[in-house]
């Protein structure tokens, strides 16, 4: 009897819970075939999106980083080199688009100091540049608008750590 209130305990033959068992495995395999062939397929077809390499192609537009030595190439010739600095935590990201490159190091100059020469170097090859000395900050972009610098400036005990990131596009 069914109704408000009221109990109803069905019972499933036995072959009926078997066949959906069954069913709910083959359901379960079928899947797992199917996403490790998408798996499969992503990963040949746009392998560069799924490793690290120390040198992207020149022509590659994956989304690769490239770490160490490798990313202080020729191609960011124009980023002015500050004197003594011993460049730490070096990335590039390569994308459709454009190229990243970041890096950061401690300088015994004070903020100011730090500031003036990025400013004076990007000044001199044509960069548009704001300075914000009372937040420690540095943006630049030239004429074309297809390389961009920014500086972020920190205090530290023995002076200044200072962090820098590069566009190209």
């Amino acid at each position: 009897m069914r109704g408000p209130g009221r109990l109803c305990v069905c019972t499933v033959p036995a072959r009926y819970d078997e066949a959906v068992r069954k069913r709910s495995w083959t359901s379960l395999l079928i899947r797992a075939a199917i996403l490790a062939a998408i798996m499969l397929y992503l990963t040949r077809s746009h392998s560069s999106l799924f490793r690290l390499s120390k040198a992207p192609p020149p022509d590659s537009p994956s989304g690769a980083l490239v770490t160490g030595d490798a990313a202080s190439g020729e191609r960011f010739a124009w980023v002015p080199e500050f004197a003594g600095a011993q460049k730490e935590n070096i990335k590039t990201v390569r994308t459709h688009q454009q190229v990243s490159f970041g890096y950061r190091f401690p300088a015994k100059q004070d903020e100011a100091q730090v500031l003036t020469f990025y400013e004076t170097r990007l000044r001199a090859l044509g960069f548009t540049v704001v300075k914000k000395l009372e937040s420690g900050e540095l943006h630049a972009e030239s004429p074309d608008r297809k390389r961009i610098f920014d500086v972020t400036l920190g205090k530290i005990p023995d002076g200044t750590e200072v962090g820098v990131a590069a566009v190209e596009r």
